[in-house]
């Protein structure tokens, strides 16, 4: 393989470019390439193979074996590689595995004194094999074998490289000070895709982001709130397998850091009723004050003009108000913001106010309105306003994911800002999505988009655990 053949694995961990982007354009510069031999394989099945849904397999395979750090911190190299058939055999296996080396940076050949723990750390990869016959069984005679290889490692290089750039990074480098990720066609020869370093200290990121938006028609918000709902039960699952220890100390954590003694909420709720009663309702559901002005006089609706904190604030009283959706505590057993860790996703319909049905909202009961609020909204038996989240240290790149998610296959109006940086890092995650979709259709996109966000909620939830343990 010659060295410009890995420019689109440097160009996916610099720009973050989708795998299947990627592969298509080396399969079609293949094609050319190999227009003149006599090997021309079936360059249509090749590109029907599903790339996505390999690479997501293989994540949810090293994020399963690497769970809990099997390699010791001395361990600062990892080793991908290879097992293939020893001939142009195309009825054997074809396989991946890793190693770990203590010898990177000492030794110019440390990837072959590696050490597997187990067999778990070989993965038998039904992708891989399907390419490697395709192309083997193409050829009459010559370097098929070889080629059939090539691509497989160009394959594989691009799904470690992709981890390198994602939340499974924390897996891979483990509780070593740095590791090196190699792929290679064998220890000499292969990708260097580059060291993993510890983050600095405050560099992990938090997030302090809040968003708005309306779902519009029934059968897409039925969809949206079954989507949500199955997020929220990734939370609350890992919520009730928490350990009577963790469960004592969540309350003195949160005390610790100055929290307000606020009212106990479940991990998980569940809203499909009407409201009654002193509603209020905050501008920044629609995320526009003026319009909010607007939509309110022409329903002939007075507002509540308010003094909070030196300012004039708007709210909008009611009596009832339909609500159907879900909240829920995001994962993080360190409690560090006991009132900021939900994520609301509840929708909204009103007679009375009609340009608020279909909004995204969060809802605050009246015990927690008492506890956490000033008058007026501390009288009021429901206050109602846009969600937000706070979290600190992790789960950036994943919120910023499911957000983007959400906005592609439900509410192109879905409006999110995270500080004061309203793209946050949506533009990467919607050309992905864009791209499937147009590819495979909304369904199998959705679905693809659904299981990365499980996979690295997985791998966050863990750092969140070891966070708290240490």
């Amino acid at each position: 393989m010659t060295p410009d053949a890995f420019t689109p694995v440097r160009r996916l961990i610099d720009e973050r470019m989708p795998i299947r982007v990627l592969m298509e354009a080396r399969l079609a510069t293949l094609e050319r390439a190999w227009i003149a031999t006599e090997c021309d394989p079936d360059w249509g099945a090749l590109r029907a193979l599903d790339f996505e849904g390999e690479f997501l397999r293989m994540s949810e395979w090293i994020h399963r074996i690497l769970t809990g750090d099997p390699f010791p911190a001395e361990v600062n190299g990892l080793y991908f590689g290879f097992l293939f058939p020893p001939s142009r055999d195309v009825q054997s296996t074809v396989a991946t595995f890793l190693s770990g080396s203590r010898f990177h940076g000492q030794e110019d050949d440390w990837a072959r004194k590696g050490e597997m723990p187990d067999d778990k750390f070989i993965d038998h990869s039904p992708l891989l094999l399907a390419a490697y016959r395709l192309i083997v069984s193409a050829e009459v005679h010559g370097d098929a074998r070889e080629r059939a290889i090539e691509l497989c490692h160009f394959f594989f290089s691009l799904v470690v490289a992709e981890w390198s750039c994602t939340s499974l990074r924390h897996t891979l480098r483990g509780h070593a000070p740095s590791r090196a990720l190699f792929v290679g066609f064998d220890p000499w020869t292969g990708f260097n895709i580059g060291m993993l370093e510890a983050d600095r200290p405050g560099g992990r990121g938090s997030v302090i982001v809040s968003w708005h938006g309306t779902i519009a028609g029934g059968t897409r918000q039925a969809e949206w709130i079954a989507s949500v709902r199955e997020v929220a039960n990734w939370h609350e699952v890992r919520w009730n397998a928490v350990d009577e220890r963790n469960e004592r100390c969540l309350g003195p954590l949160a005390r610790m850091r100055g929290a307000p003694d606020l009212p106990a909420r479940p991990a998980l709720r569940w809203f499909d009723e009407e409201l009654t009663g002193r509603i209020l309702v905050d501008p920044d559901v629609v995320g526009d004050a003026a319009v909010f002005r607007t939509e309110a006089a022409r329903c002939g609706l007075a507002l509540d003009e308010v003094e909070i904190q030196g300012r004039i604030h708007v709210l909008l009283p009611l009596k009832r108000l339909e609500v159907r959706g879900v909240d829920f505590r995001a994962f993080d057993l360190r409690g560090l913001y006991p009132s900021e860790e939900r994520l609301s996703f509840v929708l909204l319909r009103s007679s009375e106010a009609p340009f608020l049905n279909g909004r995204i909202a969060a809802l605050d009961e009246r015990a927690f309105n008492r506890k956490a609020y000033a008058p007026p909204v501390a009288n009021a038996d429901w206050y109602v306003q846009s969600p937000s989240v706070h979290l600190r240290d992790y789960g950036e790149e994943w919120t910023a994911e499911f957000l983007a998610w959400l906005r592609y296959f439900f509410a192109p109006d879905f409006h999110y800002c995270h500080r004061d940086d309203e793209s946050f890092r949506s533009a990467r995650f919607l050309a992905q999505h864009e791209f499937l979709d147009e590819r495979f259709g909304r369904a199998t996109a959705m679905a693809l988009g659904l299981r990365r966000l499980h996979l690295h909620f997985l791998v966050e939830a863990a750092r969140a655990a070891e966070m708290f343990d240490t």
